[in-house]
């Protein structure tokens, strides 16, 4: 028999009023989510602020703060050899000494912060960068360093002194000015050589295969020496995890969840839930051999845009039918289990 792990990011939520004082958890329709649920193992786990970090926990069994930036430059394939650093790079406003997180960015003004970012990276030649781009502004950056800066995270804004840019200054103020405020920002830089320290863990988790669409889910599976595969594509994602459990147990990770509780849109989450539910039946329902899991990383609040880290469910089944009804995947506190203790559950180990 193998195992599918399905990650639904950010899925637990605030209670929303236009959904009736519901989260969309509650709110949403999932039958066959909630099959899962009522025929299996129901219960709650740790959160961890970050999905980086919930997956290292879960995955490795070991709470270390493995920093974001190395996860997500190795998700992208680059190399952080000693004497680099690798750091994640996401959109942001700098007014005065003001930052805030750029979450809902155009794509015209995607163009001109990268265009602008790309015309000014010759004033950090020296540190030899080495950058890769995706979605909506984002990107990972490596350079030589032997300091790691310490710099605000996302997603909560906050007051931000440049000088804390080291090196980076004259490169963040020359596109702040070009752009009329819009920057892209480096944050959670870490080194290489903590790779290291879990050879133990790669070679047990070597036979799982990790499908995603995020380089910092990726990047845990590079980290951990899992075979990943980069799928942007929701439906083609979860048709494809379908397939690849037939031969090998798989972690899926859904991250769209998550997407829209940073926008702060808890009808698109409901239905974005729901059409999650619609994918799953459609690709799993009466699979024989197979036990599927659905885990929660975080809460992300529909209202305010932050993570959260009440404690978050989990569901685990065997029985693929789609015909059990009675008990909803939603938030709960009740059959604890510590999250380093949760994958034998999930695997069935």
């Amino acid at each position: 028999m193998h195992s599918i792990i399905i990650l639904l990011d950010g899925a637990t939520d605030d209670r929303i009023p236009s959904l009736g004082n519901l989260t969309p958890l509650q709110a949403a329709e999932m039958p066959f989510i909630d099959s899962i649920t009522t025929a299996g193992r129901f219960g709650c786990t740790d959160a961890c602020g970050y999905t980086h970090l919930f997956l290292l926990e879960l995955l490795s069994k070991r709470k270390e703060d493995i920093p974001r930036g190395l996860i997500e430059t190795l998700g992208f394939n680059l190399e952080v050899p000693p004497g680099r650093i690798g750091y994640r790079l996401s959109p942001a406003t700098l007014v005065d000494s003001w930052m805030e997180w750029g979450y809902i960015i155009s794509e015209e003004e995607v163009k001109v912060l990268r265009a602008s970012f790309e015309k000014n990276l010759p004033l950090i030649d020296d540190l030899k960068p080495e950058i890769r781009y995706y979605g909506e502004g984002k990107g990972v950056m490596t350079i030589e360093s032997d300091d790691v800066l310490d710099l605000p995270s996302p997603p909560v804004n906050s007051e931000f002194d440049l000088e804390r840019l080291g090196p980076l200054r004259e490169l963040v103020e020359a596109v702040r000015d070009e752009t009329g405020g819009w920057v892209i920002l480096p944050w959670q830089g870490g080194r290489g050589d903590l790779v290291e320290k879990y050879k133990d863990v790669r070679k047990k988790l070597r036979g799982i295969s990790f499908l995603s669409n995020s380089p910092s889910a990726l990047g845990v599976g590079a980290f951990l020496g899992m075979k990943k595969m980069w799928i942007d594509d929701l439906e083609e994602r979860i048709e494809k995890a379908s397939n690849v459990v037939n031969e090998s147990d798989v972690l899926l990770h859904i991250e769209e969840i998550d997407d829209m509780s940073h926008k702060r849109e808890p009808q698109k989450k409901l239905e974005l839930l729901e059409e999650v539910d619609i994918l799953l039946k459609k690709y799993f329902q009466g699979k024989k051999d197979v036990r599927l899991s659905l885990i929660v990383d975080h809460g992300a609040s529909s209202l305010t845009g932050e993570h959260d880290e009440n404690p978050v469910p989990f569901a685990v089944s065997k029985d693929l039918s789609g015909e059990s009804s009675g008990r909803s995947f939603q938030e709960t506190s009740q059959g604890y289990v510590p999250l380093q203790e949760l994958l034998n559950i999930l695997m069935g180990w």
